[in-house]
């Protein structure tokens, strides 16, 4: 697998506004383990790594000029990957 540097607006803004949808579904009643919740994360970013093409690659439909609301969609389109959302739009 190919691994794609994630230093745009785009994906770091994305990702921020995902954490909120994650750590929600992770930890609904905020009482888990540092650990648990270390693993639990990295199960999260595993199955964004996985579509790692799609999201962050040089090819991606998210991998455009500025301004152009990519930033909202990568995060929608994540998020329904993930079952948070139960569309990408």
């Amino acid at each position: 697998m190919r691994r794609f540097v994630l230093a745009k607006t785009t994906g770091m803004g994305a990702l921020v506004r995902l954490i909120n949808d994650i750590y929600l579904d992770i930890n609904p009643k905020n009482n888990k383990t540092v650990e648990e919740l270390k693993l639990a994360l990295k199960e999260r970013f595993e199955s964004i790594e996985e579509n790692s093409d799609l999201y962050f690659s040089p090819t991606s439909n998210f991998v455009k000029g500025a301004g152009q609301g990519l930033q909202s969609k990568l995060y929608k389109q994540i998020a329904f990957d993930l079952g948070y959302r139960t569309s990408p739009d």
